[in-house]
């Protein structure tokens, strides 16, 4: 895709949008597996609290994460995707537990929403 630039900063590798960037109000970053911690099964930048993951090493891949790209937020707000319709605010998210849906939404700045992928790219089609 013409639009996606990779980047890297401090070992840590992620995907700008140029399309994203022309907006003028969207700060983001696509994560890559290249710049973590995680080992075994997990290995590398492991952004997500999966069953058997050590919790430090997903901290310290995303304080990696967020540093290299950037981005600061005061929450994170995210969903596992499910390939359905349902989009949810990210306002009336738990805040444990994992919530199934395709879409996330916010007004509040500095929300970091995130969508948490496993072998499929995520679409807006």
């Amino acid at each position: 895709m013409p639009e996606l630039e990779i980047r890297e900063k401090d070992g840590v590798e992620f995907l700008t949008s140029s399309l994203l960037e022309q907006c003028g109000f969207v700060r983001h970053a696509f994560s890559t597996r290249r710049g973590g911690v995680s080992e075994g099964p997990f290995r590398f930048l492991n952004l997500g609290d999966a069953e058997g993951e050590d919790p430090d090493c997903v901290q310290e891949n995303r304080r990696r994460f967020f540093e290299a790209t950037r981005l600061s937020p005061t929450k994170v707000a995210e969903v596992n995707q499910v390939h359905g319709a349902e989009i949810v605010e990210a306002a009336a998210l738990p805040d444990e537990g994992q919530i199934k849906a395709d879409g996330i939404m916010t007004n509040e700045p500095e929300v970091l929403l995130t969508i948490r992928t496993a072998d499929c790219v995520p679409s807006s089609g």
